[in-house]
């Protein structure tokens, strides 16, 4: 059967594990083992990224701003100048 190492652990989280396994009379080890299934079982799916409704949210963003503040230039031009002046 295969074995995993956790290095890190802290003094305090053992603890924990090892009154949490006492109150379900269980090995730390099994403890263990019983908590990792539950969080590997209950894990929700990462959403899939919805490239289309973020590139909508941008282009409403970069509108609104422009309603704001107008066109505003290309400051790359004035970053290189003041970097060129150095």
């Amino acid at each position: 059967m295969p074995s995993v190492t956790i290095k890190g652990l802290s003094e305090e989280l053992l603890q924990r594990l090892r009154d949490r396994a006492s109150g379900n009379q269980r090995s730390v080890n099994r403890e263990i083992i019983a908590v990792l299934e539950a969080a590997v079982n209950h894990a929700e799916p990462a959403p899939a990224a919805d490239w289309g409704a973020f590139a909508a949210e941008a282009s409403a963003l970069r509108e609104r701003l422009r309603e704001r503040y107008g066109t505003l230039s290309d400051s790359a031009a004035q970053i290189r100048d003041a970097r060129d002046e150095r």
